[in-house]
């Protein structure tokens, strides 16, 4: 075999190893009802756990601007895994929002404009405090080479996570957040609330859905943190 061919064989096998794939697909949009092309998750590993996402407790397709569906004549907008799950009793609600809110074809090509429209769809639809962590943990994330705008998230998803773990019963997703808040608070200077946050024996109570390598894979995330070895893949 041609060795240039052998090489662009391996580095291809290489990057498949860690790729993912997406299909071209049409699903009603609820509002309008009309046939709305988006893209469906085609193939994915494992190893979507162990990329930097995870200090903010985010994983891929969440990540990926191809996981927001977007109508730019109804304006609707949603996650993949719930575009098409809408009560009956929501669509007169936000089919209202819309007609209020919004102008039709709009262009929302920028994934934190999409975001950021997304949000205020989803506050007049209607969802809980886990929807907005995990928003401003994602926009924290994606702005992470933008500290200021970062910041700004941190400080929001930090808010809604003290008040979720006031209530929350004990889970690898509590622990978890245990942790991104003790992250967050270092990265905006509070070392010892960091700290507070790192410490609690809350932190290591768990269901018993949780598995001892589910224990290991936070526990590893936390120590990297503290030795400040998540920063050379994190701000990529």
């Amino acid at each position: 075999m041609n060795k240039s061919l052998t090489i662009s064989i391996f580095a291809l096998l290489a990057i498949s190893a860690f790729a993912t794939t997406w299909h071209k697909t049409e699903v009603p949009d609820p509002i309008s009802g009309e046939p709305t092309t988006v893209q469906n998750v085609n193939s994915y590993g494992s190893y979507i756990y162990r990329w930097p996402s995870k200090y903010d407790a985010v994983y891929w397709p969440f990540t990926d601007p191809n996981y927001i569906r977007f109508n730019a004549k109804s304006g609707y907008i949603a996650f993949g895994s719930d575009f098409e799950e809408l009560e009956t009793n929501k669509i007169e609600q936000i089919t209202e929002f819309l007609k209020s809110n919004y102008k039709p074809n709009t262009s929302l090509t920028n994934h934190l404009d999409r975001l950021h429209w997304a949000e205020k769809v989803y506050s007049a639809r209607g969802t809980d405090d886990k929807f907005y962590i995990r928003h401003y943990c994602l926009l924290s994330y994606l702005t992470r080479t933008d500290e200021q705008a970062s910041n700004k998230f941190r400080k929001q998803a930090l808010d809604k996570i003290e008040d979720y773990l006031k209530t929350a019963k004990p889970s690898f997703y509590r622990s978890q957040l245990y942790i991104v808040a003790g992250f967050y608070s270092k990265l905006l200077g509070d070392d010892a609330k960091a700290e507070n946050f790192w410490s609690s024996p809350e932190r290591l109570k768990f269901d018993d859905a949780t598995t001892v390598d589910a224990m290991e894979y936070l526990e590893e995330i936390l120590k990297t943190i503290k030795n400040d070895e998540y920063k050379e893949k994190y701000y990529r």
